[in-house]
């Protein structure tokens, strides 16, 4: 009879602990750096163990936290490698980050503040990538000014103001439909179509321009991306995003790579890298969201 309840009393304690380590999706820790076709991102995961008493009460046992350096090709954003860097019980007191790339190695920080330098293949200094959690307009930027001419996103009312008055109010404030204009000699021209609150996608307030042929980039209708050739307004390719939030903007030769955020099931939020080809607007994604099915590191 002691035999059987102690059989089980293991089998009970075996249940409770059916929860287990419960592996939850990475996500991106600070700004990501490129380098060339070289990618390079740092996530953060972590593994909390839950254990059920004889009550059926949930409590939280323990939890570890691991910091990876992630590898990407950044011309079809797939995953090349994964580097373990630290591993902790506790939570994250300090938050890591690359902070700059010099010859065949990088310099991290850690959560514990010490800093790592994992070598890497290419010989080319480089900083990371500017990197904002919520706020896709400090990618977006109202004109762009060159040599003789200015390019810009104004509304009907915008340009009239800018027309008899030469008065121009810099930031997208105001969501509206608006046109790609020209301003060449004081002579203002639409060159456009309107585009549903756009901006033009950008690094620090400076636009992007881009070459073979000259032409910029319009964000609008929150997720589209669209290529427009200068002088004549063409749209080369339109790129339907697969996130609503762009978290950084890191232009290449060939292709353009973003990270960006998207809300997704149960309050939860899904990370994407999107490759996109310059010449045809051709689109590749990684899903981070997907990383917390991968195995473990080669050294944890």
């Amino acid at each position: 009879m002691k035999h059987s309840a102690l059989v089980a009393l293991l089998l009970l304690a075996a249940c409770n602990d059916n929860h287990g380590w419960q592996l939850r999706p990475a996500i991106p820790a600070g700004p990501p750096l490129r380098i060339g076709d070289q990618l390079y991102l740092l996530t953060t995961q972590y593994h909390p163990r839950y254990r059920t008493d004889s009550e059926d009460n949930t409590r939280l046992v323990d939890r570890k936290n691991y910091t990876d350096l992630w590898t990407f090709d950044a011309n079809t954003a797939t995953p090349l490698s994964r580097l373990r860097l630290h591993t902790a019980t506790a939570d994250l007191r300090t938050g890591p980050a690359i902070l700059r790339a010099e010859t065949g190695k990088l310099f991290i920080r850690l959560p514990d503040g010490t800093v790592a330098t994992p070598t890497i293949p290419s010989p080319n200094p480089a900083l990371p990538a500017y990197y904002t959690k919520t706020s896709s307009y400090v990618f977006r930027s109202r004109g762009l000014q060159m040599p003789g001419r200015w390019l810009g996103l104004l509304d009907d009312a915008e340009a009239t103001l800018f027309r008899d008055k030469n008065l121009l109010y810099p930031h997208l404030d105001r969501p509206a439909p608006r046109k790609l204009w020209s301003r060449i000699n004081n002579v203002l021209t639409p060159l456009t179509a309107d585009f549903q609150n756009p901006g033009l996608l950008g690094i620090q307030s400076q636009p992007l321009l881009l070459h073979n042929p000259d032409s910029v980039l319009i964000h609008h209708s929150t997720q589209q991306l669209t290529r427009i050739a200068d002088p004549a307004g063409d749209a080369l390719w339109t790129a339907q995003l697969p996130f609503t939030v762009i978290q950084s903007v890191l232009p290449g030769d060939t292709t353009l790579v973003l990270l960006g955020a998207q809300p997704g099931p149960k309050n939860t939020t899904q990370h994407f890298i999107t490759s996109i080809h310059l010449t045809t607007g051709a689109q590749k994604t990684y899903n981070l969201s997907l990383l917390h099915g991968n195995p473990p590191a080669t050294n944890p």
